[in-house]
């Protein structure tokens, strides 16, 4: 019996010995592709950098907000190829200390951008008076979603 005993340690260790190679093998392939994905992401931001005279000049619709009184409140710049929005006030001062402005908008965008890390957004005053809202690289399907609430909050604020 102990002929069949060593046959099996013997059986054992060399199936370990294939395990351990296989284990290095597959390690050094997991290496591999991980270095892959760092040039491919590499590659990713330098293809979707937006060089900053886009930002400063975006093509696209504008849309015009008007209040009841038909004064324009302000206008919203729709990219959607660059995906790019950005609400500038109009006729009418907006104060950025309003509730809709200073947390619910940015509150909403917060959630956005929680799911899609890549958005990026600001909301620029100055001496408590609303400059503009910006948001950046926003998830295609969500432009017009994101317009609604802009607009919605910049109305609420002057009530």
């Amino acid at each position: 019996m102990s002929e069949e005993r060593e046959k099996r340690i013997k059986a054992l260790l060399e199936l370990r010995d294939i395990l351990k190679k296989r284990v290095k093998r597959l390690n050094e392939e997991v290496e591999r592709l991980s270095r892959i994905i760092e040039i491919i992401d590499d590659v990713l931001v330098k293809e979707t950098m937006v060089t900053a005279d886009l930002m400063k000049k975006p093509e696209g619709k504008r849309i015009e907000i008007k209040d009841s009184k038909n004064r324009v409140i302000g206008s919203i710049i729709y990219d959607e190829i660059n995906r790019f929005i950005r609400f500038e006030p109009g006729e009418i001062e907006i104060s950025s200390d309003k509730k809709p402005i200073k947390s619910w908008i940015e509150g909403e965008l917060r959630s956005v951008k929680n799911e899609f890390p890549e958005m990026e957004y600001s909301i620029n005053s100055s001496g408590g008076k609303l400059i503009s809202i910006e948001i950046r690289k926003f998830p295609r399907d969500k432009g017009f979603e994101l317009i609604r609430k802009i607009r919605w909050a910049v109305t609420h604020a002057l009530a």
